[in-house]
């Protein structure tokens, strides 16, 4: 009984026929699958491929009247379904079977009655479904018929009494059989056992070695099969001499439960009965998992077919042959074994057939490995983009993120080779090769840049790679590189010859690599580093780079550095500030070409302290005390005009509505209108202050007081007249917001706009009171007050004497002043004009002066701040100049020193420690003596000389500055006694008059 149930048939099953028609073309082959898959659901056979051994078939006449006419009516379904087959003349399998009965002749067995989904309508059965022109017409009946079975195939269910299938449903014509060639012998051969297998892994009992796969198989009823398809599986030789052999194998991939099987007959009866143990299910075809890979804990290698660059694992023992089969094999890399497959089903099995390299070999292994990655990655659905390159290998991007720079090089060089033997004349890479693209749209150079390989990215520009390919945002390798500071990859990605990168390529938000560089740059650990950001955007700059082109819509990058001042120092070294502008707008000033910064970070500061007063856990994004001023200094230091009202602001968008709310401010007025809210809040809510509240009012309170204090030392005025809404009779200035289209498009902002008013009504008492008190500000007042009226140049300014109106904002205007709009008059507030800006400005802003080779020249106080400290910066690097050559002086005479005494000096080693540790020499040799003092006082002559020049050098810069401090305290006595004189004169004249 038990041997008889094991009867198990090496010929594959035999599925449901269909009508088969002669077909010609794939269309014809397509509407025969139709018409069979049509035919099957008309007859409600769910499972044709029906066996019952004889035993079974007793039991159940004996159990069971309905389960004998359900059986009966099997029977007469499978004399249908023989009689179609023999028609179509099915070839019986070559292979001998394991056991056999007469029963196993009629092809009925029981094995379709499983619990398994078989494959989806659009994935093969075989790899080998594109018919040659010889075997097309015969092989077509049953590709189809197997296939049709394969896709109806439904669980384990036993056909009820309805389940009747009339014969005349399922007629059968018998085709024209072409003439047989040796081409069609060969492919039937190779093809017929693997793929009469294939199309029955749903209905034959998978068996496993190892238990635990097997209790996890049958613990879950309903399994999903989504791939399956004929391989060859690559084993090695028995001897180390042997060739490698390919053996035929049936790869499934099912998506319930996520496991990927190799599968292949049983050796025989007795492993099967061993297999089976003593849970025999009835059946009689078996299949054995020869492999069982995990995809959550396994890689695949693709093969050189697909993708070139992929390097096999296992080393080629072809022996100097040029086995063009190996690159058709793929490789699936488990934790325990590396498993080699090929795809690529072929009569001749010689390893140098060019027809390995055809197009069907190519879609097939392609094939393979798309349906073995989705279910690798499917399993692994917590990976991200960068990562599904360390599970799909062989790619560019593989090597890249996996960091060996020398298996890149291989990589790249085993695919020229191939490109080369394929008739390839390019001394570079293939672009679809070196610029492949994932599905994320990333080439290997963009995941080189992003991970700051720089000597990666030489790697891959040196083999051709594209510089200007963009990502899905439009991101250039230059983006990348610069949002990663990575200066080093900027230089070589910038030097590729071709295609030239364009240095000023905009990404998706219209931004240039230096303005990403300048804004979003950060360095491995997450952070901004001024030093890699200079080197990035000099290396730009070098290439034509510029910070701002066709962008409309983003304020400066100034804005967008926050409270970084040492980043700030650096964009602004590569900005043009100084006159005359840069710009397409003639007249504008530096304040307005760059979107007024220092008001903006007035701006940006009462915001945060208006969100901090409003919530109770906003205090912590208030910037600190110390980078506020150091802000506030590092762009009233470069020039920008600390007493200059906001007119308008040449952008679009929504922060430039925000600023230009403001208009007429300006930044002391900003500071001011801050702290009356805070006063105003802080009275209101008295009552339910704690200790915490209050130590965060306080600092707030210190802040707004620094504040004033910085921008009182660089010229900052209190007496400033209240923010006008106009600049006298002057309009909107063109290409900016009106106040009136700023403060509607600015409504429903969370912040609310200043109280013009209510900052209109407050009188000098008062806002001294709000900036910390008049003793607090009358100390910076003077410290401005009291710097040198004017300042030598160091010729970064230009000077000129002509001036033209201008509607720009900032631009010069003959009514009013430049930078604070007070109306000019002919005897009080005469207009002046600016040497170095060429606009008209009043007295009170331009108070200071610059001395341009002897002669002075009226600069506006923002512009004397700049010269001040563009003077203080080379006269400190003139110090550090000198200061460095002194100390290679001093090494240079130390080393000639030392080389004069190993050359000459015979003292003993013993006295050379005495020597060190300060004790007489026990040598009393007279020259050695007197050659070492001759040396010792040569070097001290120098090093004397030396500091005795630079003694000498700072004494007479420091009388030079007493010098200079008396001869502006003489200027100022001078001028004292004038007004002096003419105050008498007035006095002695109003005395002497008539009336």
């Amino acid at each position: 009984m038990a041997d008889e149930n094991l009867n198990i048939s090496d010929d594959v099953d035999v599925h449901v026929g269909s009508k088969e028609v002669i077909a010609t073309s794939e269309n014809e082959r397509e509407d025969i699958v139709q018409e069979v898959s049509v035919q099957i659901e008309n007859s409600d056979v769910e499972d044709a491929d029906v066996q019952l051994s004889d035993e079974v078939a007793v039991d159940k006449e004996s159990n069971c009247t309905e389960d004998e006419q359900n059986t009966e009516s099997m029977l007469e379904v499978t004399e249908v379904l023989e009689k179609i087959v023999n028609e179509v003349g099915i070839a019986n399998s070559n292979e001998p079977k394991l056991l056999t009965t007469a029963q196993d002749e009629t092809e009925g067995e029981d094995a379709v009655q499983n619990n398994e989904q078989l494959l989806s309508t659009d994935l093969p059965v075989t790899a080998n479904d594109a018919p040659t022109k010889a075997n097309e017409n015969k092989d077509t009946g049953v590709e189809q018929l197997q296939t049709a079975v394969a896709r109806n195939a439904i669980a384990e269910t036993p056909p009820s009494k309805d389940n009747t299938t009339d014969a005349s449903n399922v007629a059968a014509e018998t085709p024209t059989e072409p003439p047989k060639d040796d081409t069609t012998d060969a492919l039937q051969s190779v093809n017929a056992d693997t793929t009469k297998m294939t199309a029955s892994v749903g209905l034959r009992e998978i068996l496993f070695t190892d238990q635990g796969w097997s209790q996890l198989w049958t613990a879950i009823p309903d399994k999903q099969l989504s791939f399956t398809a004929p391989v060859l599986r690559v084993e090695a030789g028995r001897f180390f001499w042997s060739s490698e052999t390919y053996n035929k194998r049936v790869l499934a991939i099912y998506k319930q439960p996520e496991l990927i099987l190799v599968l292949r007959l049983p050796v025989d009866a007795d492993e099967v009965k061993r297999l089976q143990g003593s849970q025999a299910s009835g059946r009689s075809s078996f299949l054995v998992a020869e492999s069982v890979i995990d995809p959550k804990t396994s890689k695949i290698r693709l093969s050189q077919l697909t993708h070139p660059t992929s390097l096999p694992l296992k080393p080629d023992r072809s022996k100097g042959i040029q086995n063009i089969r190996k690159r058709t094999c793929f490789d699936i890399l488990t934790p325990t074994e590396v498993i080699e497959l090929s795809a690529a089903f072929l009569p001749d099995d010689s390893f140098d057939n060019m027809e390995y390299a055809s197009e069907k070999c190519l879609s097939d292994t392609f094939r393979f490995e798309h349906a073995i990655s989705e279910s690798l990655l499917m399993a692994q659905t917590d990976f991200q983009n960068m990562e599904q390159h360390q599970i799909i290998l062989g790619t560019p991007h593989s090597y890249v993120i996996g960091g060996n720079d020398q298996v890149l090089k291989e990589a790249l060089a085993s695919a020229f080779e191939l490109q080369k033997s394929s008739g390839g004349g390019n001394n570079k890479l293939d672009s679809s090769v070196i610029d492949e693209r994932d599905t994320s749209g990333n080439t290997a150079l963009h995941y080189a840049c992003r991970n700051r390989r720089s000597s990666t990215v030489g790697i891959l520009v040196g083999a051709g790679s594209n510089c200007s390919i963009q990502t899905a945002d439009l991101k250039t390798p230059c983006h990348i590189a610069a949002l990663g500071l990575d200066a080093s990859s900027l230089s070589t990605i910038l030097s590729a010859q071709y295609p030239r990168p364009d240095p000023n390529a905009l990404d998706s938000n219209l931004r240039t690599p230096m303005f990403v560089a300048a804004v979003e740059g950060r360095t491995a650990d997450g952070k901004g580093n001024a030093s890699a950001l200079d080197q990035c955007l000099s290396a730009l700059e070098a290439w034509g780079g510029q910070l701002m082109l066709g962008n409309t819509t983003d304020l400066h990058p100034i804005h967008l550095v926050q409270w970084k001042s040492a980043e700030l120092g650096v964009i602004l070294s590569h900005c043009h500030y100084h006159y005359p502008l840069l710009s397409g707008l003639a007249g504008i000033s530096a304040s307005a070409l760059y979107h007024y910064p220092l008001h903006g970070a007035l701006i940006h500061l009462r915001e945060q302290i208006y969100l901090a007063l409003s919530s109770s856990d906003g205090f912590t994004k208030i910037p600190s005390e110390m980078a506020t001023c150091s802000r506030l200094q590092t762009l009233l230091i470069h020039g920008f005009e600390p007493n200059e009202r906001l007119e308008g602001i040449f952008c679009e968008g929504n922060e430039s509505k925000r600023l230009t709310t403001y208009f007429g401010f300006t930044p002391l007025q900003i500071l001011i209108s801050a702290a009356k809210e805070v006063q105003v809040f802080e009275s209101s809510n008295q009552k339910e202050k704690d200790v915490e509240y209050g130590r965060a009012m306080k600092n707030i309170i210190e802040i707004i007081h620094s504040c004033a204090k910085t921008l009182l030392e660089k010229g900052a005025r209190l007496n400033m007249p209240p923010p006008p809404t106009t600049r006298l009779d002057r309009g909107t200035s063109p290409g900016c917001y009106s106040l009136k289209d700023a403060m509607e498009g600015t409504q429903k902002s969370t912040i609310p706009h200043i109280n013009r008013d209510g900052l209109n009504k407050l009188d000098n008492k008062e806002i001294l009171t709000l900036l910390g008190g008049a003793d607090r500000l009358k100390a910076p007042q003077k410290l401005f007050a009291s710097l040198p009226k004017s300042v030598d140049s160091v010729g970064t300014l230009q000077y000129g004497t002509t001036s033209r109106d201008s509607f720009a904002p900032g631009g010069s205007d003959d009514c009013s002043c430049a930078v604070c709009w007070s109306e000019f008059g002919l005897i009080s507030n005469r207009k002046h004009l600016c040497r170095a800006s060429g606009r008209y400005v009043c007295n009170d802003c331009s108070t200071k002066r610059v001395l341009d080779n002897g002669t002075e020249q009226r600069i506006t106080d923002g512009l004397y701040n700049l010269a001040t400290f563009e003077k203080t910066t080379v006269s400190g690097n003139r110090k550090s100049q000198v200061s460095s050559r002194i100390a290679s002086a001093c090494h240079a005479a130390s080393r000639s020193d030392m080389k004069s005494n190993n050359s000459g000096s015979s003292t003993s080693t013993s006295d050379r420690n005495r020597s060190f540790l300060g004790l007489s020499s026990s040598s009393s040799s007279s020259a050695t003596d007197k050659k070492e003092q001759k040396n010792l006082s040569a070097t001290e002559r120098i090093t004397s000389a030396i500091s005795g020049l630079g003694q000498a050098k700072d004494a007479v810069m420091e009388r030079g500055a007493k010098l200079e401090g008396l001869a502006e305290k003489t200027e100022a006595l001078n001028n004292a006694s004038v007004d002096f004189m003419n105050m008498a004169k007035e006095l002695e004249r109003q005395q002497n008059s008539w009336w």
